[in-house]
């Protein structure tokens, strides 16, 4: 979180900031335990069936794993520094003349920063979860995903989409007519 006294005050004591960053390591260092015990072609694409229907070579998994971590990390990082240095007119919200009027406004700020970061958490946390099932699938050999895959994939709408609506919805709701 952006603990802000002023509008860009940039003081990163934020729990979400450090989160994403734990996550952030936490995949990289997934990503340097698992790559030597991988064999050296192994499945990354997986049908709605959970069976495997593509590969890659193992090496090309650690580069992917490496860049989509570090990647989402910094993109989520950054969205959260730069939010509350944008103008008011490039933000849409409901009932934006309410949020953004100075009584509200550092809150209102500060409660994009959280969407961003908490969405920016739910992200690495699904991949997270999805390259240990991929790692797992190729180290037993069976090259399967879990049945329930489809229900990971919604577990994992819920985490990257879930932090959007709530705020979202009290914006639309809880602004005076």
């Amino acid at each position: 979180m952006i603990e802000a006294t002023g509008d860009n005050d940039p003081d990163m004591k934020h729990p979400r900031l450090l989160l994403l960053l734990a996550l952030c390591l936490l995949s990289l260092g997934q990503a340097a335990w698992y790559h030597p015990q991988l064999p050296g072609l192994v499945a990354t694409h997986f049908n709605l069936d959970g069976q495997a229907d593509g590969w890659m070579p193992r090496a090309h998994l650690f580069q992917s794993q490496v860049v989509f971590a570090l990647g989402l990390a910094v993109f989520f990082a950054v969205l959260a520094f730069v939010g509350p240095l944008l103008p008011d007119s490039l933000l849409q919200l409901p009932h934006k003349e309410y949020w953004l009027d100075p009584r509200q406004r550092a809150e209102t700020r500060r409660q994009i920063t959280n969407m961003i970061l908490s969405s920016g958490c739910g992200s690495l946390a699904f991949l997270l979860f999805l390259r240990q099932r991929i790692h797992q699938a190729n180290l037993d050999g069976s090259h399967h995903l879990a049945p329930l895959f489809g229900v990971v994939l919604i577990t994992a709408l819920v985490l990257i989409a879930g932090p959007l609506v709530s705020p979202l919805w009290r914006f639309w709701k809880n602004a005076p007519n």
